[in-house]
């Protein structure tokens, strides 16, 4: 199981916090982490934003995975 955060139903302002939160909590315990946007550019630029202000890589745009970004917590 990867974990998972739905973002589609929160608020931008909610965003930064929560996936901070999340991420802190599976960070060191997987290998990745996935936020789902909807498709929202805003919250996939939120969730981009959070994850490298951490030193975290993430990816965007993959092949099965749609309207979600990736982080990479190693």
């Amino acid at each position: 199981m990867v974990p998972t955060l739905n973002l589609s139903d929160m608020s931008y302002k909610e965003v930064e916090d929560e996936v901070t939160k999340f991420l802190s909590l599976w960070i060191g315990k997987h290998f990745c982490a996935y936020f789902i946007t909807g498709g929202d550019k805003i919250l996939s630029d939120l969730v981009i934003k959070t994850a490298t202000s951490h030193g975290l890589e993430y990816m965007t745009d993959m092949p099965g995975y749609p309207d979600r970004v990736r982080v990479i917590m190693l």
